[in-house]
Order: structure tokens, then C-alpha cells, then sequence
């Protein structure tokens, strides 16, 4: 059954898990579904509720380079053989003007972020 066949199916069920009024009947549909789509009831029913989990909040802070930093710090990063955080920030300074000389001079906005 292919990906298209199950999303077929499961448009038919959720009509009619929509349409059944009492738990038993309700309770039958999910077994169905689980049996059927070979997966569990809580997938099922979550399913058949037709919710879509909205990607959320990003957890942590506030990113602090954007698209024109993040290629310079990665490949920096990369360069300097993976160090933690706290060797990279040491070494950035000594690091950046050999950087610069090699792959062209960088926009004020993003050397002042990366220093």
C-alpha cells in the first residue's frame, strides 16, 4: 500500500470517526485504523483527529548569526579543527586575519559579530 493509498483511507475514516456519536463505535474505528495502518492507537486517534503538530518555539536563545555570518563561522569552525567554545573565541582573533588573507576580506558587520 503506498502513501497515497493511506491518506486516501484515513481521509475516508476521519469522515466517518467524525460522524459516529457513541464511544463504542468510535473505540471500534481506532482499532480498525491501528490494525489496518499498522500503528498504535494513540497514532490513530491522533490521526483521525486530523491535528498536525505546529512546529513550535525554537527552545534555546536567540540565534546570534544570520545567513551572511553562519558560512564564515562554520568554515572557521571547521578550520580550526572543531574546538569548544571557549578555545574558538580565543583563537578567532589570531585566526580571522590568515582567514581574511585566504578567502577574501569580510564585511565590517560580519567581523565585528564574529570577534
Amino acid at each position: 500500500m503506498t502513501n497515497r493509498d493511506k491518506s486516501v483511507y484515513l481521509e475516508r475514516q476521519r469522515v466517518r470517526y467524525r460522524e459516529l456519536k457513541s464511544r463504542p463505535q468510535k473505540t471500534d474505528l481506532i482499532e480498525e485504523v491501528s490494525v489496518f495502518l499498522r500503528i498504535s492507537r494513540g497514532q490513530a486517534i491522533r490521526c483521525l483527529n486530523g491535528r498536525s503538530r505546529k512546529p513550535g518555539k525554537r527552545p534555546g536563545p536567540k540565534r546570534k548569526y544570520g545567513a551572511e555570518e553562519l558560512p564564515h563561522f562554520k568554515r572557521l569552525y571547521s578550520l580550526l579543527g572543531h574546538p569548544c567554545s571557549k578555545r574558538y573565541k580565543m583563537a578567532l582573533p589570531e585566526w580571522l586575519p590568515f582567514y581574511e588573507r585566504y578567502f577574501g576580506v569580510l564585511p565590517d558587520g560580519v567581523r565585528s559579530l564574529l570577534l
